[in-house]
């Protein structure tokens, strides 16, 4: 997963929605509802598919984290597969996010997002805990296993918790949204009046510190997301199991980091463009080649899987067995006691 990245669009200077400030959108030409949603005025057909593989990529995204937290309450010992560096790698990687889309202003679409995947991260911790740290406590105590309920219970607090953030984030009037929009527009214009013709990107980039906080935090995000895959391959070779990982997860992910690389190269190829954007693209095509890494994982190990998988309902229809009889008897000694 990797830093979503405000890209400028480069508009063509018969664009008369810049000056006009009686417009009812400051983009006449360009794709209103995708202005609306990101402020991005798509003109030109590189510009528009740009733009719809970045949202495709965001819907993605969305998703990624479900199939991981409903397998992980479906299987109980599930997560003993699961790297704690992975999640924490992502944590650190969504936090980066999170810190450079405030820093740079990002809009509030981005910034939900961003405080999205932390959220999710954060419940897959607690997920861990709950799971791994409370068995390993109460394994030799005769406690029952976790319950499914409690996960359902988390699930629906991170459910009405991101509701609650979009309905905040959400809560801006139109007309605000409408002047940040126009001030995020007349932002490019004027930088883009400033650059040479022959060079987009400049070397305007690397003279506004903003730009440059940017950067440094999509590199360390970049490696909190290259070393994530890095720890679960060999957490997976190790084990020689891909046991409690979610293989909807992992293809989801490559989808969205190919559906958000490609929304950056397709837009602008050119050296000084690809410069600034480099550890946005190296963090999403390396994750990409990773990703097939655990895949192939999924295809070697299958069988390890199930016999492990097998195992631990065994473990876990045991416990229950004893923790019942333990009951039934504790039950039978207290009536003959009565009796008595």
């Amino acid at each position: 997963m990797t830093n979503m990245d405000n890209i400028n669009i480069v508009l063509h200077s018969g664009n008369n929605g810049s000056t006009n400030q009686s417009n009812s959108s400051a983009c006449v030409d360009g794709i209103q509802w995708i202005f609306s949603i990101t402020g991005d005025c798509c003109v030109t057909t590189r510009e528009q598919i740009s733009a719809y593989l970045g949202l495709a990529s965001i819907c993605l995204w969305s998703f990624v984290g479900i199939p991981q937290l409903c397998k992980n309450m479906c299987h109980l010992a599930g997560m003993v597969g699961l790297s704690v560096l992975l999640i924490l790698q992502w944590v650190g990687g969504d936090l980066t996010n999170l810190i450079g889309c405030i820093l740079t202003k990002q809009n509030k679409f981005q910034v939900f997002l961003a405080i999205y995947f932390v959220v999710l991260d954060v419940f897959l911790l607690l997920q861990y805990v709950y799971y791994i740290c409370w068995r390993k406590q109460n394994r030799n105590k005769g406690n029952i296993p976790p319950s499914p309920k409690l996960a359902m219970c988390l699930m629906g607090i991170f459910v009405m918790s991101t509701t609650l953030i979009h309905n905040h984030l959400g809560s801006t009037s139109s007309y605000d949204l409408k002047v940040d929009s126009e001030n995020h527009l007349h932002r490019q214009i004027r930088t883009l009046l400033s650059l040479p013709s022959d060079k987009p990107g400049g070397n305007l980039f690397w003279q506004d510190p903003k730009n440059i906080i940017g950067y440094c935090l999509g590199v360390v995000s970049a490696l909190f997301y290259l070393g994530s895959r890095v720890s679960q391959i060999y957490s997976n070779v190790r084990a020689q199991s891909t046991a409690g990982l979610s293989f909807l997860t992992f293809i989801l992910a490559i989808l969205g980091n190919l559906t958000y690389g490609g929304q950056i190269i397709i837009l602008d190829w050119s050296r000084d463009y690809v410069v600034e954007r480099l550890p946005w693209l190296l963090g999403s095509f390396g994750v990409v080649l990773l990703d097939c890494g655990i895949l192939v994982q999924f295809t070697r190990y299958k069988h390890n899987v199930l016999m492990i998988t097998e195992e631990q309902e065994s473990l876990l229809t045991r416990e229950y067995l004893i923790n019942a009889d333990d009951t039934v008897d504790e039950s039978e000694r207290v009536e003959n006691t009565n009796s008595n």
